[in-house]
């Protein structure tokens, strides 16, 4: 020390009283930065530690608590320029008041450097209250205030966490016991300086933290090392605080513990900051779980060494595990961002640059995710330290984004499609801009930049001055405008355009029109033809007696009736429209009440509706009209309205009436059944034969009644209704037969053709005829019954001429053996002779009766009739088309080619119905000059090409038929395909099928 700093120390020390002598003694032991001002303000000391800090010489008045006389905010000085204002208006306040005060400033070090302090200041009273020092102590919070920079950007909250931290100054002797409190402990507490002496500051801490808080005041006080704690202690209002307790010991020469001195600092604002931060973070935390967002760092090394937990979540990853390594990254990377990323990377920690980008991630489970990634440098003495940033799911966003390019272009197509562009327009700028559809419209380049002249300049000439009125409307003020007009094009064409804009307005009052402009020169034209069309309509309607109409049966009114309308219903055209009651009491009186339910039950079930009613008009008396009716229901599926026709049928009833009387008197049955099949008229023939509609019963009860099932055989019933429902489900002919029960009891069999009437694509009426076809079944029945006893004769005949007849041939031909072995002289020769000659001739009379046991009585057969009655003895199907036809004048054939042909025929028939599958099987007789050809096609699934070659193993039917052909000297060929099905051909030769003597062909 020189001997200037001596000198003032000395001089100090002599005009120092005792209390400023234990005063500074006592603030240059206490670990803080402390200091004393004269009562004016002005400072007066400071301490070791905060004199070190700023630089002071050694000699500097300050050091040694010498009032030099300075100025109340002489202290400034030290401070920021920044910051003195505040600390000026504190440090008056404090002055002007006489109470404690706090602020925090910065304050500038030996080095020029400034660091954040808190400054508390607190007036030190003589016994009468008068202010004798002001004592401060300035905690240094530099780091604090870095923490509290860094913490800004992540939680709000905790700005001001470490606001204040207020300061309790205690001493005490080597063996732990306390000797002394400052004033704030004393007025913090409630207590009295006798109360805390000793052991006595035990009874100002929490129950629960007195053992572990006095364990480690023990432990200091046996170690010698600083003490320092958390500790809750009861403040004077009652309310227990939490306090930072720090304590170091100041030792003698020898090193030995002269005294304890201490400072307890109330930390709980800290506490409560910690908690605010502890649930900031949990709200940062649940904020980017509901942001799908998270943060990261990344270090100059190109390591992650921070993720938050819902980064991990975004990538699929555990977050009770590590974060990636970067090559655990870059595998998440999709492969074709990967090399991207990487170079990325690598580019902005080299560079020390941020990022702005968004990639694709592949999740572990194979999810595809899009994720943006910002992040930012953190440079500290031209250094990068690290990458801070932030990644977020924008997968939605991403695919909404893709979704909205796909709109864009779908309204783009839309607007090509439906030729209308879309048009924006400031009136105060002028500024136009156009969709391209509208370029298209007006045919100008994209090139070209529209201006209200130019689109005025394509504007036909006829239509600019009340398209120039529109404008200047527009742009003086009107919020929308609405018109139509022609362009006139450089080739001379001619468009029709509609145009629509609503005006908007911003906070600023500029005011744009958005709007629609659509090429209508098709609708233009349509609306021509339509014009056109609808006075063709209304001469159509005219003619042909039809008038359309529309009526809401919820208010009822009439919305529309067509002028042919009102003829049809005798009003007058030129009129208004009726009210529909009005119109309703010119309905014949007799039909008002059925044809009302009518109508109320197609608003009930809002349905369509078809019935006819009689009109009484006024002109032309009864007339019959036929109205249909068809439901319009809303989006929310309520009814709107009926619309339809109305049809004048008087003529077609009356030409209806005279129909029935010429019907009557057909000798045939004949019935009209209605779309739905209820009968609607019998003719005279059907009500006698049937007996169905007698005097007692009307039509209308008969038109209720299951006929099929009381009038046809039971054993038909169940046909004839399947194959009749099914016929007047479409809208083509068909017949079935069935057994019909008449008047006299006796079912007789019928074949009844059913004929639609349809018009407009719709059935109307179904006309049924019936044909008797009884002898037709007898004859069947007979032929079947027929082909039975031939079947039986023929085995029989095929048995007597493979045993006995063959027998007898092989007996007859040993005996000639004999005989010609015996002598010509001999006797016996000639007796064997005889006997042999008997033989021979009783072959021969076996082989006749064998021929006419099969052919004898037998009448030839009609082979049409014959092969059409196979399809009802197998009962196949009725969906299984079956036809019978002939080609060429039909002629007789032999009895036995017939059979042959019968049979060969039939048991291609039985192969097709029963195992090809088919819906279409026919048979073809071909009497050509040269030929007989039969032909059996079917469009089923074919036959194996092994059966067809070898045969199938056990069945003996395509051998069988092939032998029966060669028999009769036929040639049989067989077709098949599994596309095209089966076709079983016979060709016999005509000489051969109509020869006279073909008996003895086969008897040879």
């Amino acid at each position: 020390m020189g001997k200037s700093s001596v000198s003032v120390e000395t001089k100090a020390t002599q005009q120092l009283t005792p209390l400023e002598i234990q005063l500074q003694a006592t603030l240059n032991v206490i670990p803080a930065y402390t200091w004393y001002a004269c009562p004016s303000g002005a400072l007066t000391f400071v301490n070791q530690r905060t004199a070190d800090y700023l630089g002071l010489p050694k000699d500097h008045p300050l050091r040694f608590g010498i009032d030099i006389g300075g100025e109340w905010d002489s202290h400034l000085l030290f401070l920021h320029p920044d910051d003195h204002e505040e600390a000026q208006r504190v440090w008056s306040t404090c002055l002007r008041t006489g109470g404690a005060g706090e602020v925090s400033f910065r304050v500038r070090s030996a080095e020029g450097g400034y660091r954040w302090f808190l400054s508390r200041a607190e007036p030190l009273r003589a016994s009468d209250g008068a202010p004798l020092y002001w004592i401060g102590v300035n905690l240094d919070i530099d780091d604090a205030k870095r923490a509290e920079d860094a913490l800004r950007k992540s939680a709000k909250e905790l700005r001001d966490a470490i606001d204040t931290i207020p300061a309790l100054v205690w001493s005490a002797l080597p063996d732990g016991s306390n000797s002394y409190v400052n004033k704030r402990f004393l007025e913090y507490t409630g207590s009295s300086a006798e109360q805390t002496a000793g052991s006595g500051w035990r009874a100002l801490i929490h129950p629960d933290d007195l053992e572990r808080h006095a364990g480690k005041w023990r432990e200091a006080v046996a170690t010698g090392k600083p003490h320092e704690n958390e500790v809750r202690s009861l403040r004077s209002d009652g309310q227990y605080r939490w306090q930072l307790d720090r304590g170091v010991p100041l030792r003698d020469e020898d090193g030995n513990i002269v005294k304890w001195y201490g400072v307890t600092t109330d930390i709980e604002d800290r506490k409560r900051a910690e908690e605010a931060l502890q649930k900031s973070q949990f709200y940062l935390a649940e904020g980017e779980r509901l942001a799908h967002t998270g943060s990261w760092v990344l270090d100059p090394a190109g390591c992650f060494p921070y993720w938050s937990h819902e980064l991990f979540h975004i990538y699929g990853l555990d977050p009770a595990k590590e974060g990636p390594s970067l090559l655990e990254y870059l595998a998440l990377i999709h492969p074709q961002d990967r090399e991207f990323m990487r170079s990325l990377i690598k580019k902005i920690a080299a560079e020390a640059l941020g990022c702005d980008v968004t990639k694709r991630i592949v999740r572990p489970n194979g999810e595809l995710r899009y994720i943006r990634c910002v992040g930012t440098p953190v440079v500290e003495d031209g250094a990068l330290q690290r990458i801070v940033g932030t990644a977020m799911d924008v997968t939605e966003h991403e695919l909404l984004t893709q979704e909205l390019r796909r709109r864009e272009a779908y309204l783009a197509e839309a607007q090509r499609l439906s030729h209308t562009g879309s048009f924006g327009w400031k009136p105060d700028t002028g500024e136009i801009v156009w969709s391209g559809e509208t370029y298209r419209i007006f045919e100008y380049d994209h090139a070209h930049k529209p201006t209200m002249d130019s689109v005025v300049r394509r504007v036909h000439p006829e239509d600019r001055a009340d398209f120039q009125k529109v404008i200047d409307g527009a742009a003086a003020g009107a919020t929308q405008f609405e018109h139509s007009y022609r362009l006139l094009l450089p080739d001379g064409s001619v468009k029709h355009v509609h145009a629509l804009a609503h005006g908007l307005q911003d906070a600023s009052g500029n005011r744009e029109f958005v709007g629609a402009a659509t090429d209508v020169t098709s609708i233009k034209r349509a609306e021509e033809e339509l014009r056109t069309s609808e006075a063709y309509l209304a001469e159509a309607q005219r003619l042909s007696q039809t008038g359309s109409w529309a009526w809401n049966p919820v208010t009822g009114d009439i919305r529309y009736w067509s002028e042919e309308c009102y003829r049809l219903l005798g009003f007058d055209p030129h009129g208004p429209l009726p009210r529909f009651e009005t119109f309703f009491q010119r309905l014949h009186p007799d039909d008002q009440d059925p044809i009302r339910e009518q109508f109320e039950k197609a608003i009930r079930d809002k349905s369509d509706f078809e019935f006819e009613y009689r009109l009484v008009h006024p002109d032309q008396g009864i007339r019959d009209i036929h109205v249909v009716g068809h439901a319009v229901l809303d989006r929310s599926g309520s009814l709107d309205e009926f619309v339809g026709t109305v049809i004048d049928i008087t003529e077609r009833k009356r030409a209806e009436q005279e129909l029935q009387q010429i019907v009557d008197l057909v000798p045939q049955m004949i019935v009209v059944l209605g779309p739905d099949g209820k009968w609607i008229h019998a003719n005279r023939m059907a009500r006698e034969y049937t007996g169905l509609i007698l005097e007692e019963f009307p039509l209308e009860e008969v038109r209720s009644k299951d006929v099929i099932g009381r009038a046809i055989h039971p054993d038909d019933v169940e046909r004839a209704r399947i194959v009749r429902e099914r016929g007047l489900a479409g809208s083509d002919p068909f017949e079935l037969d069935a057994r019909q029960l008449g008047q006299d009891g006796i079912y007789r069999w019928f074949l009844w053709r059913y004929n639609p009437l349809v018009e407009e694509g719709r059935v109307r009426r179904w006309y049924v005829s019936a044909t008797e076809i009884e002898s037709r079944k007898q004859e069947e029945e007979r032929i079947r019954q027929e082909n039975v006893r031939l079947e039986e004769r023929t085995r029989i005949a095929q048995e007597l001429h493979d045993t006995l007849l063959q027998n007898f041939l092989s007996a007859s031909m040993q005996l000639g053996a004999t005989v010609n072995g015996v002598r010509s002289d001999s006797p016996v020769k000639v007796r064997l002779d005889r006997i042999l000659q008997l033989m021979e001739q009783g072959i021969e009379d076996g082989r006749k009766a064998l021929q006419g046991l099969r052919l004898s009585d037998t009448a030839p057969l009609d082979l049409v009739q014959a092969f059409s009655g196979i399809q009802r003895e197998l009962a196949v199907p009725s969906d299984v088309e079956f036809r019978v036809t002939v080609i060429g004048e039909k002629r007789p054939l032999h009895l036995a080619v017939q059979y042959e042909i019968y049979r060969i025929g039939r048991e291609a028939l039985i192969n097709a119905f029963r195992h090809s599958q088919a819906t279409r099987v026919e048979v073809e007789l071909e009497y050509a000059d040269s030929e007989l050809r039969m032909r059996v096609r079917d469009n089923g699934c074919g036959v194996d090409p092994r059966v067809l070659e070898t045969g199938r193993e056990g069945h003996w039917g395509l051998a069988g038929m092939q032998e029966r052909a060669a028999k009769i000297g036929g040639l049989l060929k067989i077709y098949s395909n599994a596309s095209a099905g089966t076709e079983v051909e016979l060709s016999i030769p005509s000489s051969i099928a109509l020869e006279l003597s073909f008996p003895n062909r086969l008897s040879a």
